[in-house]
C-alpha cells in the first residue's frame, strides 16, 4: 500500500516543466495584446492618410481651377483643360471616397475583432489560472505525501510494534500533519479558504460497543471548547462517519445544513463532510478519518455528481497511509 501511495507522487520534474510552459504561454499572450494595439495604430494611420489625400486633392484642384478660369478668355484650349481637370477631380473624389469607406469599414470591424480576441485571451488566461491551481495542488500533494511516507517509514522501523493509545494518537498526528497543519497545505489540497472552519478527526472502531470513537482531532480555533474535545461518537451506519464505516468506501456530503434536525451549533460549523475508511486488512475496516468544513460544496462538484476527483485522490492517499499504520499495529498485536 505504501507503493500505491508513492505512485501518486508523480514526477516533480514534470510538474516544474509544466510550470515553465505556463510562463511561456503568458508571454505569448502579452505579445498577442501588443499585436492588437498595432492593428489599431495601422487603422488610425489609414484613416488619417485618407483625409490627407482628400484635402490635398481639393487644394490642388482648386488652384488648378483658378488658373484655368483666368486664362479661359485667351486660351481656346482652356475649356478642354477644364473638362479634363473636372474628370480627374471626379476620379480622385471617387478614389478618396472608396478609401475612406474602406477605412471606416475596417475601423467598424476592428472593435468586434478586438472584442473576440480579448474574449479568447481571457478564456485562455482563465484556463492558465486553473492549470496553475492544479499544479500547486499537485506539488503540495507531492511534498506532503513524501513527508508522511518518511514518517511512516520511521514508525514502521521501530523495534517496538506495540503502542499505547496516547502513542497511537501521537503517531496519527504526525502522519496527518503534512496534510493539515499548514494553511497552504489545507488550502491547496482540500480547498479551504481563509475564513473556513476546518476540522480533521480520526475515529477508531470499538466492536464491543459497535461504536466509532474519536481518538485524534485537529480543528479551527472557532470550535472553542467543542474543539478541545475529540468529538462525538458514531454508531455503525449513523451519519457520514458510520455510513463510511459500514459501506467501506469514501462518503462525501455536499450540504449537511440542509438537514432539518441539525443542531444550531452544528449548523454554523459543518456544511461539507468527507469521510474515508481506514483498513487494517484486506476488507476489514478499523476506523474512519473525517474531514469537514462550514462551506457547502467544498469537496463535491455539485449536489449530484459527487466528490471532485482531485479531492478523491488526496483522500485515497491519506486513507492508504493510515491503513498501513493500522495494519502495522495489528501485526504487532496492538488493538487500535
Amino acid at each position: 500500500m505504501v507503493g500505491a501511495a508513492e505512485k501518486r507522487l508523480g514526477s516533480g520534474a514534470e510538474v516544474m516543466a509544466t510550470t515553465k510552459g505556463m510562463n511561456l504561454s503568458r508571454k505569448l499572450l502579452r505579445g498577442a495584446s501588443k499585436n492588437e494595439r498595432t492593428i489599431r495604430i495601422v487603422a488610425a494611420c489609414l484613416s488619417i492618410c485618407a483625409g490627407i489625400v482628400f484635402a490635398y486633392a481639393l487644394f490642388d484642384l482648386g488652384t488648378l481651377d483658378a488658373a484655368i478660369l483666368a486664362t479661359a478668355s485667351t486660351n481656346k484650349g482652356a475649356l478642354d483643360s477644364l473638362h479634363l481637370a473636372r474628370t480627374q477631380e471626379v476620379n480622385l473624389a471617387i478614389a478618396t471616397g472608396v478609401l475612406q469607406v474602406c477605412g471606416q469599414a475596417f475601423l467598424a470591424w476592428l472593435p468586434r475583432a478586438e472584442a473576440e480576441a480579448s474574449s479568447t485571451i481571457l478564456d485562455m488566461l482563465d484556463s492558465l489560472e486553473k492549470a496553475d491551481t492544479t499544479i500547486e495542488r499537485s506539488m503540495q500533494m507531492f511534498h506532503s505525501t513524501k513527508q508522511a511516507l518518511a514518517i511512516l517509514d520511521g514508525i514502521c522501523g521501530r523495534d517496538k510494534r506495540s503502542a499505547t493509545r496516547d502513542e497511537i494518537k501521537h503517531d496519527i498526528g504526525c502522519l496527518l500533519g503534512p496534510f493539515c497543519e499548514e494553511p497552504e497545505a489545507r488550502s491547496r489540497i482540500f480547498s479551504y479558504q481563509p475564513a473556513d472552519y476546518w476540522n480533521f478527526t480520526v475515529y477508531i472502531d470499538e466492536p464491543q460497543q459497535k461504536m466509532l470513537r474519536a481518538i485524534w482531532r485537529h480543528c479551527h480555533r472557532h470550535f472553542g471548547e467543542l474543539g478541545k474535545k475529540l468529538g462525538r461518537d458514531w454508531g455503525y451506519g449513523l451519519g457520514h462517519v458510520g455510513e463510511c464505516f459500514e459501506q467501506k468506501k469514501i462518503i462525501v456530503a455536499s450540504n449537511l445544513q440542509a438537514a432539518h434536525d441539525m443542531p444550531a451549533n452544528d449548523r454554523e460549523l459543518y456544511a461539507s463532510a468527507l469521510s474515508l475508511p481506514i483498513f487494517c486488512g484486506k476488507d476489514e475496516v478499523c476506523g474512519v478519518c473525517a474531514i469537514t468544513g462550514n462551506r457547502p460544496l467544498q469537496f463535491a462538484i455539485d449536489h449530484k455528481s459527487g466528490i471532485r476527483h482531485e479531492i478523491r485522490d488526496a483522500a485515497e492517499t491519506i486513507g492508504q497511509i493510515l491503513s498501513v499504520y493500522m495494519s502495522y499495529l495489528k501485526l504487532g498485536g496492538t488493538k487500535p
